[in-house]
């Protein structure tokens, strides 16, 4: 891996880079496409750090074959039967969670939730109890269905028919976890032992580096079985994710909770049946 400088406006480019390489690999990594169980990676030859910090980073000099590689959030999404949580909190004071179940043949059940927006950005007099801040997705067979309360006929018509690689596009945004371990520099991502979370045997490692002299602090646990990454804790200066000449104050906290479980088969309801048109008499 490359040690680089970065400017915040590199920053964005690196999102891009990354979001390309997520839709190049996540075809071969999604759950619901792959009909394994999980993902047995090939062994990383004298390599003594974690994938993240092993990764290629996207750097002008890196060719597309070098960017385009699975990483460790790939790895966990691949997995199956298993839960997984994403929590978000934002410099400005928002937060998201993202909370993921994949039954053993790779179909989802995904539940967003958001904060509410600040009362002071939205139009005089709206009723904030009236916006809906949370919302669920079924994804069966590679096809997500928004599940709608409002329309009995939500299941027939899926609004993404491959979502896996939407999905693995947005969570390798900057509200994930692994666009900050692969631009980290070397020596940033250090051994800390072995524990057991989420009902898998982890190597634990700490992080501690600088990007553009803002210190990236916190821990994750990876499965060495499978290379995914199980859990992280990382906390993001705020002044990465802004204009360098009004650096924003506060950090980007991000949370990621994966654990071995025996989830339901997740299959989409039975469609209402049609309702029968009237017809004229003779």
């Amino acid at each position: 891996m490359k040690t680089i400088a970065l400017e915040q406006t590199q920053i964005i480019l690196i999102v891009l880079l990354v979001g390309l390489a997520s839709l190049a690999c996540a075809l071969s990594q999604s759950p619901a496409l792959t009909g394994a169980s999980k993902t047995t990676a090939t062994p990383q030859a004298a390599a003594k750090v974690p994938a993240p910090a092993a990764q290629t980073t996207a750097s002008p000099g890196n060719s597309q074959d070098e960017i385009v590689q699975p990483d460790p959030l790939d790895h966990l999404l691949a997995l199956h039967s298993i839960q997984i949580n994403l929590s978000i909190s934002r410099p400005d004071g928002s937060s998201s969670s993202i909370q993921i179940a994949t039954d053993q043949t790779g179909n989802m059940d995904l539940k967003f939730i958001g904060s509410a927006p600040d009362a002071s950005e939205l139009p005089k007099g709206f009723d904030l109890k009236a916006l809906k801040t949370d919302s669920e997705l079924l994804v069966v067979g590679g096809k997500a269905y928004l599940h709608n309360d409002q329309d009995p006929n939500w299941m027939s018509s899926p609004m993404d028919d491959d979502y896996p690689q939407s999905f693995a596009q947005e969570l390798h945004g900057m509200d994930g976890p692994a666009l900050w371990l692969n631009i980290l520099p070397p020596g940033s991502i250090q051994p800390a032992g072995q524990e057991t979370v989420g009902g898998f045997v982890v190597d634990k490692y700490v992080v501690n580096g600088k990007v553009d002299n803002q210190v990236i602090s916190g821990s994750l646990w990876e499965d060495p079985q499978t290379d995914a990454l199980i859990q992280a804790e990382l906390h993001v200066p705020g002044a990465l994710l802004s204009d360098p000449d009004q650096p924003q104050p506060g950090e980007l906290h991000i949370v990621l909770k994966a654990q071995k479980a025996d989830v339901p088969a997740i299959t989409l309801p039975a469609a209402p049946p049609a309702t029968a048109v009237p017809t004229s008499a003779p």
